[in-house]
């Protein structure tokens, strides 16, 4: 799961998202992934606002911190030119919202 963080709030959740941590989120808002920008195969997103909140977990060794899909070589022509299942090219607005992708960062 990705997700977007207002610029002018950003300062509020910087210290928490880092690779590696488990987090609790709470009060986020879940929209639709964006078609043109799909860091990983899911249909949603996160973006955070001002009543969004985060407490640290503890490490936990039974939570997953690797998650992936592979796709037999095989079936990899079906995929070509499409966006849905890989990476397209990053476009946003700069000004509005910094994305961050921090792979093994899950949300609970």
């Amino acid at each position: 799961m990705y997700c977007e963080v207002p610029k002018d709030i950003l300062a509020q959740f910087k210290e928490h998202l880092q690779e590696g941590k488990i987090l609790y989120i709470s009060k986020p808002i879940v929209e639709k992934a964006k078609p043109g920008y799909r860091v990983v195969d899911a249909p949603y997103m996160l973006k955070f606002s001002k009543r969004t909140q985060i407490l640290e977990a503890n490490d936990d060794p039974a939570f997953p911190k690797y998650v992936f899909s592979l796709t037999p070589i095989e079936q990899l022509p079906q995929y070509a030119r499409r966006t849905d299942c890989f990476l397209s090219n990053n476009t946003y607005s700069e000004n509005s919202y910094q994305i961050f992708e921090y792979p093994n960062i899950d949300c609970v």
